[in-house]
Parts: structure tokens; C-alpha cells; sequence
């Protein structure tokens, strides 16, 4: 699958879901997606609403590394990011609280 395609099919499963958690504040992951299937997107979320775009974001919450098939599968919730993170097949950059909050949106 290519990076437009995982990309695509990344944020139509994001949009569903319920962004609540956030409340008001701007928190900003940047994605990177490694193998020949990679790229970089970000996912906002910012009063209430949720961007997600293909292009890297430098004033984020934190910063997240690791391979389409891994982010695809959280995002579905069959793969924990912290769990990921922790068996190292992820790598995590900048707030870790954020992280965890965005491990419990994909989750949800």
C-alpha cells in the first residue's frame, strides 16, 4: 500500500472517532511512517476539532516514529502505542502524557 493510500485510510478511521478527551487545548502529534510505504502527517486537535494532513507540524506535542502496518493497526485498535513504544518497534519524541493521549483516542 502506498503512503497516500495508508494515509487516506488512517484518517477516514480518525475522523470517526470521538476527540471529547481534548476539550478545547491545541495538542499536535507529527507521524512519521517508516518503510517504502512511508510518510509524514500530523494529527491536530484543536477546540473541539481534529486535522489531520499529509505534512510535517514543528511546534508539536510529540513526536511519534514507527511503521504504516503498526500506526494502521492503533489506529484500528488492535496495537497499543505505548505497548510499541515499549517493545521499541516505536519511537516517541517530546510530551509522553501526550502520547498516551493519543494512544487512548486511537483506542477508543
Amino acid at each position: 500500500m502506498s503512503f497516500q493510500d495508508n494515509f487516506q485510510k488512517i484518517k477516514e478511521i480518525c475522523l470517526k472517532k470521538n476527540a471529547g478527551m481534548f476539550g478545547n487545548s491545541r495538542t499536535a502529534y507529527e507521524i512519521e511512517l517508516t518503510g517504502e510505504d512511508g510518510g509524514v502527517f500530523y494529527i491536530e486537535f484543536s477546540g473541539g476539532n481534529i486535522s489531520i494532513e499529509p505534512y510535517d507540524y514543528h511546534d508539536r506535542t510529540a513526536a511519534i516514529k514507527l511503521s504504516a502496518a503498526d500506526f494502521l493497526a492503533a489506529a484500528e485498535g488492535r496495537l497499543d502505542l505505548i505497548a510499541a513504544y515499549m517493545l521499541g518497534r516505536a519511537v516517541i519524541e517530546g510530551d509522553m502524557d501526550g502520547a498516551i493521549m493519543l494512544k487512548e483516542f486511537l483506542a477508543g
